[in-house]
Formats: structure tokens, sequence, C-alpha cells
């Protein structure tokens, strides 16, 4: 069994690098706290006894060879974090994978793969309007091109902020892996929602991951003066904002899949006077589905929607497409190895999707792909309430070290 004192000593740890006052922690990706938390996971993965390197994007690995020479497995997630938020998002996964290969050296086991550790870096779309940067690169699913288009809120381009860290991304192609090398990869994540806490289950079994299709949407109206513009003759651009908010809220409810859901996360506006009607709205807007079809209904009719919101409201538009992914479907031969290890070692499990998107969808287009589940405590993520009970992390971890083990003799 994993130790769990240890687990709970270096999440904390890791909390520490970038602790806000309101107890959550911020990591923002490709910053100098995000690659403090990657030098202390590079200590730890030196002291299990593994080859470790970074990769010149920020991708962290740890490798521990196999007994026959076969493509690695690999384990791990992410190390940055949202604004504020909490402790376990991402860090989990990467300390499931260093307990994997504490266990097989307490062990003395050998695996017939090499089992590779990884910590990715720029996984939050948070700093940038972007997710899973780190996993894209290495599996070649982001160009160079790229990193000078996506930019945070002070105007600074994802390759600047490489370089302000010491990472180069003009090195990008040697951070691309031979795909042919990678036999699998498992992630632990927490499950950023209520459905395992509500069935009284310890782990989930991950069967597909959703994903998202975003947008930037510009609302240009005409600041006027509160007092002196008559109701008709106005253009206000937050009244046709908060028309398209209920618009996305309807449609993800009920136009398009049971599945389905459509969040307003951005509202910009300005001039933001109280004597001023808003003159313009910027919004961002998230829709998610781990079905493909559904996500494209809900986009299409959104789009529809905010264009006949504009038109009959005479509201100046500006829609961009900032994202458009594709969600993924995990192996068969890895989620019958995480139930089979959940039901060998007694605990209870619920096969399920997962609504949020992980590294785990970019490596699920490229390898045979897997995620472990545990509880959320009432579904509270990227917060710093944001918990989950040790027996359940303990639970979890497990069942990561005995669903590896498995795969390592089928794959």
């Amino acid at each position: 069994m994993a130790d769990l004192q240890r687990i709970q000593d270096n999440l904390m740890a890791l909390a520490a690098i970038g602790a806000t006052p309101e107890g959550g922690v911020t990591r923002l990706a490709w910053s100098e706290l995000e690659r403090e938390a990657h030098r202390l996971v590079i200590q730890w993965m030196k002291e299990a006894g593994l080859e470790v390197w970074e990769d010149p994007m920020g991708n962290t690995f740890g490798r521990r060879v196999g007994s026959e020479d076969l493509p690695t497995i690999m384990v791990g997630s992410h190390l940055d974090t949202v604004n504020n938020g909490g402790n376990l998002d991402g860090t989990l996964g990467v300390i499931a994978g260093l307990e994997l290969v504490r266990e097989l050296n307490k062990k003395r086991l050998i695996t017939r793969h090499p089992i590779t550790v990884v910590a990715f870096a720029a996984e939050e779309a948070v700093r940038f309007a972007d997710t899973c940067m780190g996993s894209k690169i290495i599996t070649g699913a982001m160009d160079r091109e790229h990193l000078d288009k996506i930019k945070d809120e002070q105007g600074i381009t994802g390759a600047e902020a490489m370089k302000l860290v010491g990472l180069d991304p003009d090195r990008i192609e040697e951070a691309q892996w031979d795909l042919a090398k990678i036999a699998a990869y498992f992630e632990l994540h927490v499950e950023q929602g209520l459905v395992l806490e509500k069935l009284g289950k310890q782990v989930g079994v991950v069967t597909a991951i959703a994903a998202a299709t975003r947008y930037r949407v510009t609302l240009t109206g005409s600041a006027d003066h509160s007092g002196a513009t008559p109701m008709g003759a106005r253009k206000d651009a937050l009244c046709a904002a908060s028309e398209i908010v209920l618009g996305i809220e309807r449609i993800a409810s009920s136009e398009a899949g049971p599945t389905t859901v459509g969040t307003v996360g951005i509202m910009k506006v300005q001039p933001g006077a109280m004597t001023v009607i808003p003159g313009q709205v910027e919004l961002g807007i998230d829709i998610r589905d781990t079905v493909p079809e559904a996500k494209q209904v809900a986009s299409e009719k959104i789009v529809a929607m905010i264009e006949d919101v504009c038109r009959r409201r005479n509201i100046g538009l500006n829609l961009v497409k900032l994202l458009d992914d594709v969600p993924a479907v995990m192996s068969p031969t890895v989620i019958e190895a995480i139930k089979n290890s959940a039901e060998r070692l007694g605990y209870s499990y619920h096969m399920m999707p997962s609504a949020a998107g992980h590294d785990a969808r970019i490596m699920g287009f490229v390898t045979q792909t897997g995620m472990v589940f545990v509880p959320s405590r009432a579904g509270i993520s990227h917060s710093p309430k944001e918990w989950t009970d040790p027996e359940d992390i303990l639970a979890g971890i497990n069942v990561m070290v005995e669903a590896v083990q498995e795969a390592d003799r089928v794959l």
C-alpha cells in the first residue's frame, strides 16, 4: 500500500509554492512559481532513483527502466493551477506517479515496460486561452507559431512567457515524442464533480473525456448618458450580453445533448460607470460535451442566437472561436485494468465520463489511456475549498499502482 503520510507531506510541500492568503494556490502556466514546483518534483524523482530530464517546453520526466526493450508506460498530470485554486488538481496525479515508483522500489519489482512519471507544463487554460499545452506539445498537436499567437492579460505571448522562465520555444520539435515509444498513459485526478460523493463510491473509472469549444465575443453598442438617453434609443451592450448569457443557459440545458454544458465565465463591461450605458462587453464562452455531435449542435445554435440578438438590438459583433477540441474515449484495455484493480483491492467504483478536460484527453488520441477519479467533497474544485478524504486519495493511488502493473503484464 502507498504511504499516505508521505503523500500528504508531498501535497503540502507543493501547496506552499504559490500559496494564497485564502488558503489556495496560484501557479500559473509558464511562471516562475510553476517552475519552482517542477524543481521540487525533480528533486523527488531523483531521490526515487529515476533518470530525470526537462524538455525545452517545461515538461518534466522521470524514467524507471524496465526489464524489456518496450515502449514506456507514462503516469502523471500537471503542476500549474488556476488562480487561487486547490492543492489537489493536477498535483495529485504527479504524486501518484511518484508513489507508483516508490512502491515498485520498495517491493524490488521490475516492470517489463519502462515507467515514466511526467509533470506536464501549462495544463490550465487560465493564463492563456488554451489548455493542456504541455501534452499537446509532446504529441505534436501544437506548433511554434501557436505560441506566438496566444497571449495573457498583460499581452505576453506564450513564447515570451516561456523565455522569461528560461525555456526555449524555438526548440519545440525537440520536445515532441516518438509516439511509438509510449505504450500507455495513466492519470489520477480529483473528480471535480458530485457524482462519486453522491453515489458513495471511492473510485471513478473514466470512460471518456469531454472537450471544449470556446469563443471570445465582443459586443459593441453606444456608451451614452444613462439619464439623457431614452430607452427606445439605446444600444446597450450589456442588455444584449444578458440575453446571450441566458440564451446559452437555455440551449445547453435543453436544446443540445443530455451531457452538454455551457458557461459564460468572463464578462468585461466598459466603460463601467454608473451613469453611462455600457458601450462594450466582452464575453468568454465555454461549451463542453463528451459527445462531439451534441457539442457541435450547441455551438451552432449558440452562434446563431448571438447573431440574432445583435441583429435585433443593433449591436456590433466580433466573434472569435478560440478553441474547438474533440472529446476522447479511454482505452478498453486500460479501463479493464483499472476496474480489475479496484475489485481486487476491495474498493467501490463507478464507471463514468469526465466532464472536465485533462492531459489524458490529449494522450488518448495517441496511446492507450485511462484515468482514475477520486471524490471531490461537495463537487468543489478550482477553489481553496477543494478537498478529498485522505483515505479516498490512498484508494485512488493504490488502484493506480495496481492497474499500471496489470497493464504492464498485458500490453
